[in-house]
């Protein structure tokens, strides 16, 4: 091998690797030519792996030509195939590319290429590799356009899915565009069917009266011959119950609503959801056109025979405030009731409940039959005082800060290592009266938690710490049994007093200031020794004459 043949190889663009192995297997330049002939589809990778491998064993025998002796073999011939190679390398690769086993030296020398035979074989290898990089380059085009058709045939598909999925969503949209346009033309059908019905009707009661003016009796109706006001209202019922559910907007205090409810529904059901919605009951329904007001008598229609399918406008009308049903001054009036007299137990008026019976409560003034309306506002904390009043700030300080009521039972109650739980804090409306008084009392409403009845509870001294002598002063309850004084932690009694009214009376305005410096108000709660908790009174202040 030598430099020049090597730079020729790479000059003639062959790997300088490939040319380098190929000068040492062929011997020289005609020899390396031929090996990277035979080996121009085999990477470096795969020669350089099978030069690591040991070649087949060959087997060089005795030829004919090497005989003679003395005779020098100048080559190698295989005998199952009668190729010749210049040099071992040369038989080796012979061997291990066809597997022939059998060799054997030769004297004869091969002739070496003359120049213009390298030439032509350097031209032949050359357009033996052009045409294999077209048929690769080809390869590679035809495989990169099935590739890219793959891919056309993908994007194609998701489009055509997409355009599906739109198409479908347009042909709903579209039905129900349509209808809703239906409805509205039922719907205005049956408004002129029922205007109709009206102006029949009108009709009907003017001939009535003007037959009465001239001393006459009205046109009579056949029998059998249906009026005219009856037919406009069988035709107006058959279009309303033709559907199945019922498409409401309902105008509320608080906004529209829009709901769907089944045409079977009633007017109380759908005055219940309202109530629950809202937070205000519903005493009566109108529609807008024609105007027709339902009122609570014809609750039990159901939105089918009340002409309110498929769909109508009904305007809610709910009860007024709970200080315009009774005077300011009946509000509390009764809670002013002596040890003597019975009240009944305040309730909890965040929740009421239907099946409760009516209440009747008898206040000084007056009887309001049931007191629940009234006390439907203490959920909201509403004070009513006299603008000018003294006690109007302390008042309204006093239930402002009612939520802090509970951390301060627990602090001032000694609970040894206990931390408690309370149950809601109920709150009751508070009114002054405008003129001042001599007396002053305090309103303590017990909770009334689950099983309040069944449960154990002790009154306990340090619960009403701060609220001056008992004995002189007077603990009492209303609406149940009566506490003259309250015991000691040696001699424990057992109260039910769940739901009622404890009435806590002090003797001069400054000893109700003191107590309200004191925060008194968050001390008092009922020890609920079963459970080992803390079940907290709210105090509300007031006047008495």
């Amino acid at each position: 091998m030598t430099t020049s043949d090597l730079d020729l190889l790479k000059e003639m663009g062959f790997d300088p690797a490939k040319a380098e192995i190929a000068l040492k297997k062929g011997g020289g330049l005609q020899g390396a030519l031929n090996w990277l002939e035979e080996n121009q589809d085999k990477s470096l990778e795969e020669i350089q792996a099978e030069e690591a491998k040991p070649g087949p064993a060959i087997t060089v025998g005795q030829g004919a030509e090497s005989s003679g002796a003395g005779q020098q073999a100048r080559s190698l011939v295989c005998n199952e195939c009668g190729k010749r190679f210049r040099n071992h390398d040369q038989a080796t690769f012979h061997a291990a590319k066809t597997e022939h086993t059998d060799f054997s030296e030769s004297t004869e020398e091969i002739a070496p290429l003359t120049e213009e035979e390298k030439k032509a074989r350097l031209e032949e290898l050359r357009r033996k590799i052009k045409e294999k990089k077209a048929a690769q380059a080809a390869k590679e085009a035809e495989e990169a356009k099935r590739n890219e058709q793959i891919r056309l045939k993908n994007t194609k598909e998701a489009q055509d899915l997409k355009e599906e999925l739109q198409r479908k969503e347009q042909i709903r949209e579209a039905q129900r565009k349509k209808q809703e346009k239906l409805e509205d033309l039922e719907a205005k059908r049956r408004i002129k069917a029922r205007i109709e019905a009206d102006r029949l009707e009108r009709k009907r009661r003017d001939e009535e009266a003007r037959a009465l003016r001239e001393g006459r009796l009205p046109n009579t109706v056949q029998p059998n011959a249906p009026s005219p006001t009856a037919s406009a209202a069988a035709a107006f019922a058959s279009s309303g119950s033709s559907t199945a559910t019922a498409r409401l907007r309902l105008q509320t205090k608080n906004g529209n609503l829009v709901k769907t409810y089944p045409s079977e529904t009633t007017l109380f059901e759908v005055a219940q959801s309202i109530e629950a919605e809202v937070g205000a009951p519903v005493e009566k329904f109108s529609t807008t056109f024609p105007r027709k007001v339902f009122e609570k008598v014809d609750f039990g229609q159901t939105l089918a025979e009340a002409g309110l399918t498929p769909s109508a406008v009904l305007v809610t009308l709910s009860l007024k405030p709970p200080s315009a049903l009774a005077p300011a001054s009946l509000i509390l009036s009764g809670l002013g009731a002596t040890r003597n007299e019975r009240s009944p137990a305040l309730r909890d008026p965040s929740i009421p409940s239907i099946a409760d019976p009516p209440l009747s409560v008898h206040y000084r003034s007056a009887i309001v039959p049931d007191p629940r309306p009234i006390l439907s506002v203490a959920s909201h904390a509403l004070i009513y005082t006299s603008k000018h009043h003294p006690m109007t700030r302390p008042l309204r300080t006093l239930l402002a800060r009612t939520n802090s009521a509970c951390t301060t039972v627990a602090r001032n109650c000694s609970v040894p290592s206990f931390k408690p739980r309370f149950a809601p804090i109920h709150r009751t409306i508070v009114r002054t009266m405008a003129t001042d008084a001599p007396k002053f009392e305090w309103l303590v409403v017990v909770p009334d938690f689950p099983g309040a009845h069944e449960k154990r509870l002790e009154v306990r001294p340090q619960h009403f710490a701060g609220l001056g002598p008992f004995k002189e002063s007077g603990v009492y309850q209303m609406g149940g049994a009566v506490l003259n004084d309250v015991p000691t932690s040696d001699d424990p009694k057992d109260f039910s007093f769940a739901g009622s009214t404890l009435v806590v009376q002090a003797t001069s305005r400054e000893e109700i200031k003191e107590i309200l410096r004191k925060d008194v108000y968050a001390q008092v709660g009922v020890w609920d020794v079963e459970n080992a908790q803390i079940w907290p009174l709210l105090c509300a202040f007031r006047t008495q004459k």
